[in-house]
């Protein structure tokens, strides 16, 4: 069995933001990268050994 969770979850859970909303928001905004990729869609499945961050710009400039 698998450990695949939505993106938006994983970085709610990271505590990058402070709610699953906000995630989703920066996600369909491209904010969010993937193993270093911009995704959009906030239901995109990743995994234990996926890297999941806030965009370099969007750190630097909102927090």
């Amino acid at each position: 069995m698998s450990a695949l969770r939505p993106v938006h979850v994983v970085l709610a859970e990271q505590g990058s933001v402070s709610t699953e909303q906000q995630a989703m928001a920066y996600v369909m905004e491209g904010l969010v990268l993937v193993n270093g990729l911009p995704v959009q869609n906030p239901r995109r499945l990743v995994g234990p050994d996926d890297s999941v961050a806030l965009d370099q710009y969007l750190r630097t400039t909102v927090f």
